[in-house]
Parts: structure tokens; C-alpha cells; sequence
């Protein structure tokens, strides 16, 4: 049982930590725009390129790694929550099985276990495209 609540802690620990890595930009990092600055200096800031977003098409916002991060964590934190709701469902129906009961155990912790990587990787992740600007 505590490790359980060790696992959740964890958990919550991580969230608030991916909360501050993924917060907006400063005023520093917001007023650095190479594209704006070229755009001026060429005299066409109406041209097709300074009109688009301003924005990396691999490691902007809306970019290729970003939105592949994105898809990946969603469909492993979906699967994880599944595999622990069904392994709860396991634990209840296991009957005083001591097998049965050991297997969704685990199954639950390593699904706990998958969830807080998922959630390291999407901040690893969200720093590194962070700091490549």
C-alpha cells in the first residue's frame, strides 16, 4: 500500500513539474523573432514567408516533433489508464485468488510506472524543444 501512495506522490510531483516546464515564454525569449527581424531588414514584411506564423515547422509549437510527442504521450497515458481501471476490475473479480490478485498488482504498478514515463518523457521533451529556439 505505500508504495501505491508513493507512486501517486510521484505522480503529483511530476504534474506540477510539467506544469512549470510547458509555462509560456518570457518577455526575453517572446521578443527574440529572427524571422521578424530578416523580414524587416529585407523591407517585405508582407512577403508569403513573414506572414506565416513566425513559427519552426519541426520544432515550433505547432511543429512535426511537438505534435508527435503529443500523439504519443495521449495514446500511452489512454492505454495506461485503461490497463489500470481493467487491472482494478482483475483485483476486485480475483476472488482470493493469490495469483490472480499478485498479477493485477502488478499490472497496476507497471501501468502507474508507464504513466509517470510517459509523463518525464513529454517534459524532457517540451524542454529540449524549449531550449533549440
Amino acid at each position: 500500500m505505500k508504495k501505491i501512495y508513493l507512486l501517486f506522490g510521484l505522480l503529483a510531483i511530476l504534474s506540477i513539474d510539467f506544469a512549470l516546464v510547458a509555462s509560456p515564454a518570457t518577455k526575453a525569449q517572446a521578443a527574440y523573432d529572427p524571422t521578424s527581424q530578416v523580414c524587416q531588414s529585407a523591407g517585405r514584411p508582407e512577403g508569403p514567408v513573414c506572414v506565416a506564423t513566425n513559427q519552426d515547422p519541426v520544432s515550433g509549437s505547432n511543429g512535426i516533433i511537438n505534435t508527435t510527442a503529443n500523439i504519443i504521450a495521449w495514446v500511452g497515458g489512454f492505454i495506461a489508464v485503461f490497463m489500470i481501471i481493467f487491472s482494478g476490475f482483475r483485483f476486485i473479480t480475483a476472488g482470493g485468488d493469490s495469483g490472480k490478485v499478485a498479477s493485477a498488482r502488478n499490472t497496476i504498478i507497471y501501468s502507474s510506472i508507464g504513466l509517470i514515463v510517459i509523463v518525464v518523457a513529454r517534459i524532457i521533451v517540451s524542454f529540449v524543444i524549449g531550449n533549440i529556439k
